[in-house]
């Protein structure tokens, strides 16, 4: 944006770069994240479906909506949660950047 100030031409400049491959960034609440590593961690270590729906309905461990884990849900969790990790590694932020070049003349600015 250029604006002409008595002799003078404040040329404004506003960078943003902002690339990902998601719609949002929501942070998940703590119980949730605990739960959702908990199955991640159980499966990394061999268990199956079967055997870490077990272990969660063992433990008490409910969904967010309060139902009991199926070895299905669990699949189907674990599933959403490694492409939720996934686009993380993706996500790129930055912060915008603002640059004011100020000219004493026309003939001072490059186009």
């Amino acid at each position: 944006m250029r604006l002409k100030y008595n002799n003078y031409v404040l040329l404004f400049v506003i960078n943003v770069l902002v690339r990902t491959k998601s719609l949002t960034n929501v942070r998940l609440c703590d119980d949730r994240l605990y739960r959702l590593n908990l199955i991640k961690s159980l499966s990394e270590r061999g268990l199956n479906t079967v055997e870490i729906s077990d272990a969660l309905n063992i433990r008490n461990i409910r969904t967010p909506r309060g139902v009991r884990y199926s070895p299905k849900l669990v699949g189907v969790t674990l599933k959403k949660y490694l492409n939720r990790l996934g686009r993380e590694k993706h996500l790129v932020k930055s912060e915008p950047s603002e640059t004011v070049h100020i000219f004493h003349n026309f003939s001072d600015i490059d186009n």
